[in-house]
């Protein structure tokens, strides 16, 4: 499959995390010891990896490590398995041997019906259709091309109505990200649609 995958401007190091193979699908565990994770494009879609470090690319860092996902989101079960995000941050997870992509800003969930190998496929193909690509594709129009390690964080974030006018993108630690969209997601988990909220940055 590896050579299929198309413009690989990362690959993961040396599997070095034996036992977290252990807790993944056959299908994830097959592709892992292929290739150990990528990043497709620059960050259009990064599969994580079954490594020790960096800890942005292990797959333990998102199932059971400080970022676990089912800790930060309640719709999200200790038995899925987040084996990827797009360039803002949306999770992949496998659950029941199908995709599901989390919205990371709302915590919504949604079953893009698909097996591993045939989302990477559309992925690579097709990734206009399946991820959203277009704003790391903005921000290397001006000239900043993600690093290994980096999402792009939007503000205001996507979800609100004022970012159909304009948002501003900015490449930041992938860590940082994920925290940042879990906590945001848990403070408007009770917000009604069309409710106003306000954002309070810190000096």
């Amino acid at each position: 499959m590896q050579d299929d995958l198309g413009n690989i401007t990362y690959e993961g190091p040396a599997i070095d995390d034996h036992e977290i193979l252990t807790h993944l699908p056959d299908d994830f565990g097959s592709l892992i010891h292929q290739i150990n994770g990528f990043i497709l494009s620059h960050g259009v879609l990064h599969i994580r990896g079954a490594c020790l470090d960096p800890s942005w690319h292990a797959i333990r860092t998102v199932m059971m490590g400080n970022l676990a996902l089912h800790n930060l989101y309640p719709i999200i079960h200790p038995t899925d398995v987040p084996f990827g995000q797009d360039c803002v941050g949306d999770q992949f997870l496998l659950r029941d041997n199908l995709v599901h992509r989390l919205s990371a800003e709302t915590g919504e969930i949604e079953n893009l019906g698909l097996h591993l190998d045939d989302f990477i496929q559309s992925a690579v193909e097709r990734p206009d259709e399946i991820l959203i690509p277009q704003p790391l594709y903005n921000l290397e129009s001006q000239g900043t091309v993600l690093n290994p390690g980096q999402l792009i964080m939007a503000y205001p974030p996507f979800c609100v109505k004022e970012a159909s006018n304009k948002v501003s993108l900015k490449a930041i630690d992938a860590e940082e990200l994920i925290s940042f969209h879990a906590e945001f997601a848990r403070q408007i988990a009770d917000v009604p649609n069309g409710r106003k909220i306000r954002f309070i940055t810190e000096p």
